[in-house]
């Protein structure tokens, strides 16, 4: 039995695909098929497809007559596989030797419809980081908190075939996004394992390219337009994630603004958030939670202001605009008592993960809120400081 279909799309890729390829033949799980979709490549990848697939019997390739997309090699791929789950990988990406083993053992360990593992992503200057903000949401807040990293997962079939769930072939960018949500609206539950990872690759020329043409951004639009659609008949989303994501789409339309420097693509753009927010059911939670947007944008966007809309991404500096703009700024607290104007003598230090209270420098009361505890530390003087990695 194949536990797990592995659908790798593949479009002019050469130069990455040996070393995708070779991290899933090398996979700890061995009841794996690897699905690869050639799209028309006009490089080498098909020949190297064709090469793998003489070496391993669990890699099959279908070549498509034409170049139909990177949803329509996917939908194919997906047609095609027969494993009691599936997983995708893009050409240019590659995964740990046992990522789907882990996320397989996570998934029948918890009955779950999906189980996701970490994410390591790789910049356009080709540094690394690990980036498990998202899981460790997952974690500790729920299943709406998985809206991003989509290839980090592995999806039931049975899930897919019977609320005939698939990437729309109409939308070239963000269609990975509106599958996603699809699948969180209809899964049961999503296990979590950190120690694994998915290498997600930057690179220019990708989709996510960081300055997109405007049919790219276009297509981006309607891909927010159709996931903000399903939050609001989506049954099993509460209010409070529903805010919350419905606040990210609205944010993730607005800061494309800064990845084209076409008047008409940011009124497009202007267009576009504007009309996400008419259709939102809690406006004022909504317009509260577009704060960080600034006052002059929020109030263009409740005055259905495009022209105003569109002067507030113009104003907006290229460096400022293309930086992640928080839903919310955490708030930091600090009172102090003291004697003669300069010595402290009571400390009292709120931040959001941690209250502190100290007296003559000495820490008296110490509480620490983790994701899964508190820690108190009472008359704590500190000698000396381990930091872990």
């Amino acid at each position: 039995m194949v536990k797990v279909s592995i659908v790798v799309p593949v479009y002019n890729v050469g130069p990455y695909l040996a070393r995708c390829l070779d991290s899933l033949v090398s996979q700890t799980l061995a009841d794996i098929e690897i699905i690869c979709i050639d799209d028309k490549s006009t490089d080498n990848s098909l020949g190297i497809l064709r090469e793998y697939e003489t070496k391993d019997n669990r890699i099959r390739v279908i070549a498509l007559d034409k170049n139909s997309g990177v949803a329509t090699a996917r939908n194919v791929g997906i047609d095609a596989a027969v494993g009691e789950y599936l997983g995708f990988v893009d050409s240019d990406d590659y995964v740990d030797p046992d990522f789907y083993e882990k996320l397989y053992d996570a998934a029948k360990r918890d009955d779950a419809d999906m189980a996701r593992g970490n994410c390591k992503i790789t910049d356009y200057s080709g540094n690394e980081r690990i980036d498990d903000t998202e899981i460790k949401n997952v974690e500790s807040r729920g299943k709406w908190l998985f809206d991003w990293q989509w290839w980090c997962a592995i999806y039931k079939s049975d899930m897919l075939d019977q609320n005939h769930i698939r990437f729309p072939i109409d939308i070239i960018s963000g269609q990975d996004t509106v599958f996603l949500i699809n699948c969180i609206g209809k899964s049961n539950r999503i296990a979590t394992q950190l120690t694994t990872f998915y290498h997600y690759i930057r690179r220019e020329g990708s989709l996510d390219e960081k300055i997109m043409p405007p049919n790219k951004i276009a297509s981006r639009i309607k891909a927010y337009s159709a996931i903000t659609d399903f939050l609001n008949i989506c049954p099993d989303i509460d209010k409070r994630n529903y805010i919350r994501l419905y606040i990210n789409f609205i944010i993730c339309t607005f800061k494309h603004s800064s990845r084209n420097t076409s008047r008409a693509c940011k009124a497009a753009i202007a267009n576009a958030v504007i009309e996400i927010y008419i259709k939102c059911k809690y406006k004022p939670d909504i317009a509260k939670g577009l704060k960080t947007l600034g006052t002059n944008a929020v109030e263009h966007i409740q005055s259905h202001d495009v022209d105003g809309l569109v002067r507030h991404f113009q104003e907006l500096r290229p460096q400022v605009a293309a930086k992640s703009i928080p839903l919310s700024v955490p708030k930091t607290n600090k009172y102090k008592l003291f004697i003669f104007g300069c010595l402290p003598i009571i400390q009292l230090h709120k931040s959001e993960n941690t209250t502190l209270l100290r007296f003559c420098g000495i820490e008296l009361l110490k509480i620490k809120r983790g994701r899964h505890s508190i820690r108190l530390a009472v008359l704590y003087i500190p000698i000396i400081k381990v930091k872990s990695k």
